[in-house]
């Protein structure tokens, strides 16, 4: 009898990748939903440093700190410069870099080899989801303007055209995995 097997870390994985990086229908879907996000955004990035900490791992590296001082440099040069707007860039600049160190750190850890490969079959399932909504809602699950001068018709991963942003990082999850399958395969 086959057994059903459960991996937690796996769904760790999956969870916090789709928080920092939902699809776009999620975030066009519902008018707050961008605010929600960001409040699980910083959630996860919390349970990201928590996590850090319990594991000893150290908080930065020789590559983080001078991307960390950079950023911290355009923090300085902006408030200088134009201290009312050190706001947004703290909103868009600071948090997002900040934030996704702790979570590439966080995520890593368990091995780069098990991250691929999970957001690999997210990316798997994540397409034929979005090839079935688009045959049963030829003109879109929603219409809107989000992110385009004109209403479109957007899927799971938002109008046809908003899938050309995401394919780099949708390939190389998807290929890295296959490359990994073939290795074991010789192995």
């Amino acid at each position: 009898m086959n057994k059903i097997y459960i991996d937690i870390l796996e769904i760790k994985i999956v969870v916090y990748y789709m928080i920092m990086f939902p699809f776009q229908l999620i975030e066009r879907l519902f008018p707050f939903m961008d605010s929600t996000l960001k409040v699980l955004q910083i959630i996860v990035f919390v349970l990201c440093i928590l996590e850090i900490v319990i594991k000893r791992m150290p908080l930065f590296t020789t590559w983080e700190i001078p991307m960390i001082l950079f950023t911290l440099w355009g923090g300085v040069s902006t408030c200088i410069q134009s201290p009312d707007e050190i706001f947004y860039y703290i909103h868009w600049t600071i948090f997002p870099f900040i934030s996704m160190i702790a979570f590439s750190k966080c995520i890593y850890c368990e091995g780069f080899d098990k991250v691929a490969r999970c957001i690999s079959r997210l990316y798997i399932i994540a397409i034929w989801i979005n090839f079935i909504l688009m045959l049963f809602f030829p003109e879109g699950v929603i219409y809107s303007n989000i992110g385009a001068v004109t209403y479109r018709a957007n899927w799971l991963f938002g109008s046809k055209n908003n899938i050309v942003a995401e394919l780099p990082y949708i390939l190389m999850f998807l290929f890295y995995d296959m490359y990994l399958k073939k290795m074991r395969g010789r192995a």
